[in-house]
């Protein structure tokens, strides 16, 4: 590192950023996929039936079919997006300014003369 800065160890932390809705494609997602269907098909059968032939039984069943397929689906397909970001430990030295430390990184944590720090300008940059 520049600035007077000792690079002891660089480590990758993340941040959450978002919930994004996507199939991932899996095995996993295809069997709920699968399995949502088939509830999906099951609930229908059994509200129409229920409908038709004043079985509140049937009907209650369908519905709770079909809610738990719905449920299942949400699950499938909602994604937690986080940011990867490194994260140095450092140490400083007697050439270190420290009006540009300070400007350039923030202070995570400190312990004694070890620094971990990440860069300011993290979200804007992409590290991948």
């Amino acid at each position: 590192m520049n600035n007077g800065l000792i690079l002891l160890n660089t480590q990758q932390a993340f941040e959450h950023i978002k919930f994004d809705w996507y199939f991932a494609g899996k095995p996993l997602s295809w069997v709920a996929v699968i399995a949502t269907a088939i509830l999906v098909i099951i609930g229908v059968i059994l509200i129409i039936y229920g409908i038709h032939n004043y079985d509140d039984d049937a009907l209650a069943f369908g519905v709770v079919f079909t809610i738990v397929a719905i449920g299942i689906m949400i699950f499938t397909l909602i994604h937690e997006v986080n940011k990867t970001y490194p994260q140095y430990q450092v140490t400083i030295t007697e050439k270190t300014n420290m009006k540009e430390f300070y400007e350039k990184y923030d202070v995570i944590k400190q312990d004694g003369m070890i620094f971990t720090i990440r860069d300011k300008d993290y979200k804007e940059r992409d590290y991948e």
